[in-house]
C-alpha cells in the first residue's frame, strides 16, 4: 500500500495540533491561581502573649476556591497551616466566611467559594521565653482552584511571613 503526499501532510497537522493542546494544558496547570498578598499590618508579639496575623490571600480572576466550609463533603475545603518555629506557635485560625455562588451547569446548586481577594486570621503565641527579634513564620495553604466549567487538582501554596517578638 502507497502512502500519498496528503497522508504525511494530514499526519503532520495533527501532530501540531496535540503538540499545541499538550502544551496549553500544561501551561494552564502552571498557572498561578491563589497567591498570597502579605499581611494586613505588622505582627507583633510579647513573650507569654498572643497577637493575630491577618493573611491576605487573592484568587486569580476568572477563578474560585472552595471555601474552608463548603457545602458538600465531596469538595476540598482549604485550609491554612502554619508550623511551629521554636517559641512562636498558632492557636487558631479563622476563615472569612465565603460567599455563595451558582455556576451556569447547575444553578440550583450553590456552592460557598472564595474569589477575589480574602482574609484568614491566626493567633499567634510566643512562648514566655521567647528572645526578642525578628523570626519568619512558615506555612501552607491547601486549596482547590475552579473556573465556571472545570476544577483542577488541589495545590498547596507555600505562605511566609515575618513577626517581631518584642521586649516585655
Amino acid at each position: 500500500m502507497e502512502l500519498k503526499p496528503n497522508f504525511f501532510r494530514l499526519a503532520g497537522v495533527a501532530l501540531c495540533v496535540v503538540l499545541a493542546l499538550n502544551f496549553a494544558i500544561g501551561q494552564s496547570e502552571g498557572t498561578t491561581r491563589v497567591s498570597f498578598a502579605g499581611l494586613g499590618s505588622p505582627v507583633t508579639l510579647k513573650p507569654g502573649k498572643s497577637s493575630e496575623a491577618l493573611l491576605r490571600f487573592v484568587v486569580a480572576p476568572g477563578f474560585h476556591i472552595n471555601s474552608n466550609a463548603p457545602k458538600s463533603d465531596l469538595l476540598i475545603p482549604t485550609s491554612l497551616k502554619i508550623d511551629p518555629a521554636g517559641v512562636l506557635s498558632t492557636s487558631k485560625i479563622s476563615y472569612a466566611e465565603g460567599k455563595d455562588l451558582s455556576l451556569p451547569f447547575d444553578p440550583s446548586t450553590k456552592l460557598n467559594v472564595y474569589s477575589g481577594e480574602f482574609m484568614v486570621r491566626a493567633s499567634l503565641l510566643a512562648s514566655s521565653n521567647a528572645t526578642p527579634g525578628k523570626a519568619t513564620l512558615h506555612g501552607q495553604l491547601r486549596y482547590q482552584a475552579c473556573s465556571d466549567r472545570s476544577c483542577f487538582p488541589p495545590k498547596t501554596l507555600p505562605v511566609d511571613f515575618d513577626v517581631t517578638v518584642t521586649p516585655r
